[in-house]
């Protein structure tokens, strides 16, 4: 394994950490299908993406993290540039599903902010639970992180049984919907706010 990601690899965790306990930043990163992303958001994802762009760099390029790593050019390649379009991708799919849903009527709200509120609201009810003495499984609380995840996995199962037929078996419903979601991604119109794009560190 390569020393410097085993070295800065806490360091990067903690910064993780740290992002998810902050305030929520003001104002808009970009748009998709006139769909406002929240700078909160963007940021989130900027950090739920940085061991892996690091990773990915060590084992391509031979390099280590350190100092000024972010805006080293590797070949062509920045670290930085490649964060954000990696933040900025995963996002732009997560809400072109989410809007999906929000059509099949299993969803009402699809931004960030209501995310969180949902988030908080099940931390208390777990929160609560352990104070009861109930049973949970998992974490007390969870992260945005590590929410988003379950949030995604569990709508995208909501909307392939909205999708489904009898005459259709499981892989061609789950082939049907991604389908349909590469198409919705294709004609996407996304418009960034180069001016509150976040600078990475």
């Amino acid at each position: 394994m390569n020393r410097g990601w085993f070295w800065y690899a806490p360091f990067i965790i903690f910064s993780i950490i740290c992002f998810s306990c902050s305030m929520v930043s003001d104002g808009v990163a970009f748009t998709v299908n006139d769909e406002p992303i929240s700078l909160a958001q963007y940021e989130q994802q900027l950090e739920k993406e940085k061991l892996m762009v690091i990773r990915d760099f060590e084992v391509k390029y031979k390099t280590r993290f350190g100092p000024g790593f972010w805006t080293m050019n590797f070949g062509g390649d920045l670290p930085a540039n490649v964060l954000k379009k990696r933040a900025k991708d995963a996002i732009i799919v997560s809400t072109i599903k989410k809007m999906m849903a929000r059509e099949l009527g299993l969803i009402e709200k699809i931004g960030y902010e209501d995310f969180l509120k949902e988030l908080d609201s099940v931390n208390n009810v777990r929160i609560k639970a352990v104070k009861d003495g109930k049973v949970i499984y998992g974490p007390v609380t969870y992260t945005p992180e590590m929410y988003s995840g379950y949030y995604m996995s569990v709508l995208e199962n909501a909307i392939l049984d909205k999708i489904g037929t009898s005459e259709l078996t499981a892989d061609q419903i789950r082939a049907k919907y991604e389908g349909m979601i590469r198409e919705r991604i294709k004609k996407a119109k996304i418009d960034i706010d180069e001016h509150e794009d976040p600078v990475v560190l």
